[in-house]
C-alpha cells in the first residue's frame, strides 16, 4: 500500500440521511404531542434513536500509505492496512477487522469526492494484493468501531 497517495472522501450523503431522520421523526412526535395525540408520539422515538449512530458515527474517511481512519464527531479511528485481516460488508457498511480490533466505514454508494474511485481501488488491490477475505454478511451493518480510537 505504499504507492497508496494521500485520499479523503465525505460521507455527506449519510449525514444528510441521519439528521433528515432526527429532524422528521423528532417533528412528527412533537407533532402528534402537540395535536392531542400523545399515545401516538412513542412510536417515533425508536427511529430518532436510530438516527443518532449515523450522526455520531461518520464523517470524512482518510487514506494515507499506512492508514485508513475515519473522522466522526466521537472521535478519530484508525486502522493501519497492513494489520487488516478480513473484511465484511453489509447493505451500507464496510468492516475491517484485526484480531479484536475492527474499523466500520459507508460502503462506497455513501462516499463524495474526487478521490472516491481511487479509495475504492486502494481497497480493492489490498484484497487482492493480500488475499483477504471479503465477505457480505447481515451483521456488518450493525458493527460500530471497536479499539481503533486513537484520538
Amino acid at each position: 500500500m505504499t504507492e497508496l497517495p494521500h485520499l479523503r472522501v465525505s460521507t455527506w450523503k449519510v449525514q444528510a440521511v441521519g439528521w433528515g431522520g432526527a429532524v422528521l421523526f423528532s417533528f412528527c412526535a412533537i407533532m402528534s404531542w402537540i395535536s392531542g395525540e400523545g399515545n401516538v408520539s412513542p412510536w417515533f422515538i425508536p427511529f430518532i434513536l436510530l438516527s443518532v449512530p449515523i450522526l455520531l458515527l461518520t464523517g470524512p474517511i482518510a487514506a494515507s500509505p499506512q492508514t485508513l481512519s475515519l473522522a466522526s464527531p466521537l472521535g478519530r479511528f484508525e486502522m493501519p492496512w497492513n494489520e487488516v485481516e478480513h473484511i465484511e460488508y453489509g447493505q451500507s457498511s464496510i468492516v475491517f477487522f484485526s484480531g479484536e480490533r475492527r474499523m466500520s466505514i459507508p460502503t462506497p454508494n455513501w462516499w463524495a469526492g474526487p478521490d472516491r474511485q481511487t479509495l475504492l481501488a486502494a481497497i480493492d488491490a489490498l484484497v487482492r494484493g493480500r488475499q483477504i477475505e471479503m465477505k457480505q454478511t447481515f451483521r456488518a451493518d450493525f458493527l460500530f468501531p471497536k479499539h481503533t480510537k486513537v484520538a
